[in-house]
């Protein structure tokens, strides 16, 4: 092999290494990120949860509603620990807004990330096989909710989100004020405002979203 042949293939050489540290530098920002983002979500921070994602004015919306659950949830859940103790964790429940995106980024260490420039699919290697998009934005790696196949199924339960947050916010309030003797009674209040939320979402409800009525 020639001095110029041996040059070029080493040249070559450092360009594929160089491209395979890109690629998993980029992998792991876009862990970093998304680990940010839903530790954002989970404990409602709303600005630092749009800082990790790209949004238009639907999914902007949805991320609101999102960040606003999950602060009601830990508003209440805090108040109950506060005022009965462990008992107080029963309020704490299985609240799916603050648990998906918790899963979602333990699933993302097992993921399938592929990095193609400044874009990355990311397909998760469960029985469902979820794929999201993330893109470079401003030098951040960020979860583009744009392109969230359910995105109008889920904009569809913003209004319950809603009343589900002003139920645990008031029932925070509660606690705090000293309404409830026990976690029992703060729990059996909780369920009732539920209800109460679930029927007025019902068709023909006063207040129910249009298309509803």
């Amino acid at each position: 092999m020639s001095r110029y042949l041996r040059s070029a293939a080493a040249a070559l050489v450092v360009l594929i290494c160089a491209a395979s540290s890109v690629h998993a530098d980029a992998k792991d920002d876009i862990k970093q990120s998304a680990e940010s983002f839903g530790k954002a979500v989970r404990t409602g921070d709303t600005a630092a949860a749009h800082k990790y994602a790209i949004t238009d004015e639907q999914t902007s919306k949805l991320l609101d509603a999102m960040t606003h659950l999950t602060k009601a949830h830990q508003k209440m859940a805090d108040a109950a620990v506060a005022k009965f103790g462990d008992e107080g964790k029963s309020l704490g429940g299985n609240n799916m807004a603050r648990n998906q995106p918790q899963q979602f980024t333990k699933n993302l260490n097992d993921a399938d990330i592929q990095v193609n420039g400044d874009t990355a699919t990311v397909t998760s290697k469960d029985q469902r096989g979820q794929q999201v998009v993330f893109k470079k934005d401003g030098g951040i790696w960020k979860l583009d909710m744009t392109q969230f196949p359910n995105k109008e199924q889920m904009q569809q339960g913003l209004p319950m989100w809603d009343k589900m947050a002003t139920a645990m916010s008031e029932v925070g309030d509660e606690i705090k004020a000293g309404k409830y003797n026990t976690a029992q009674e703060a729990k059996t209040a909780l369920g009732q405002k539920m209800i109460a939320a679930m029927r007025s979402m019902a068709p023909g409800a006063p207040g129910a979203p249009r298309g509803q009525q």
